[in-house]
């Protein structure tokens, strides 16, 4: 639906034990589930696509606005036949990134959110043949860390390099990590390491400073079931820890989900 809630910690900070609170609601037309979101510089938040959405807005971005507790339309890239479930990344610049679904080659867009326009960007030999599905994060280095979802099959990883505008292999991710064309969120603890969550039920992390992947700890069992990440969110907490959430049934979010700090 078109509801929003923030998750608050307790007088702890936990966010275990905190508190759920209701937000002003997106467009009445615009109920986007699986998109593209991102946290700005400014605080704002930016949502963009949804694999599903209310009369095929797979193309919409809205923006939302915490001081004023209010949503605004931002206009859609020109070029972008559907953004879907795209993956995102804030870039040091404070520009947001998408990488576009259904096109092949590759294909992004950079939106100056100053300006409130978008820029085509154009991936050559990345591995993987499109973006929809992957996940992307922030290296401490200004690169990008990308597992591809069109891998071929292969426990595979790839960076992107802004300065050179291209793609490398950063290594195998030791177990396989998406399935059914799907893959779990991304996400750079303080520490600097990487972590990985599959749609598979499997974790794999990165060392940024070594170079090196190495396989994390399996998703947890609920009744005898492996949960998984498809499409599922993570963030890291002001403790340095990771929230992420989960499921067991098909998908995400459609028998319930389980949140792990």
């Amino acid at each position: 639906g078109n509801r929003v809630f923030a998750l608050s910690p307790d007088i702890f900070g936990s966010y275990t034990n905190g508190t759920w609170s209701e937000l002003a609601h997106m467009p009445v037309d615009n109920r986007p589930v699986y998109f593209a979101s991102a946290v700005l510089p400014s605080g704002q938040v930016i949502i963009s696509g949804g694999e599903y959405n209310t009369n095929g807005n797979y193309d919409r971005t809205v923006l939302y606005d915490p001081v004023t507790n209010s949503w605004s339309d931002i206009p859609k890239p020109s070029f972008a036949t559907v953004i879907s479930d795209a993956p995102s990344v804030v870039l040091p610049n404070g520009q947001f990134m998408l990488g576009l679904c259904v096109t092949s080659p590759a294909m992004g867009a950079l939106l100056n959110i100053t300006s409130l326009t978008w820029t085509q960007k154009k991936f050559f030999n990345k591995i993987g043949a499109w973006c929809d599905e992957d996940g992307w994060t922030m290296l401490p280095n200004g690169d990008m860390l990308s597992v591809p979802t069109s891998n071929g099959g292969q426990p595979v990883a790839e960076v992107y390099n802004f300065a050179t505008d291209t793609w490398s292999v950063s290594g195998s991710t030791v177990n396989m990590l998406p399935a059914d064309g799907e893959m779990g969120p991304e996400i750079l603890k303080p520490d600097g390491v990487f972590i990985a969550f599959g749609a598979s039920g499997n974790v794999a992390l990165y060392d940024t400073v070594s170079s090196v992947w190495s396989a994390g700890t399996p998703m947890p069992l609920i009744d005898g079931n492996r949960c998984h990440t498809t499409d599922a969110p993570t963030a890291v907490l002001p403790n340095g820890n990771v929230l992420f959430a989960c499921a067991t049934g098909p998908g995400f979010g459609n028998s319930g989900a389980f949140f792990f700090e």
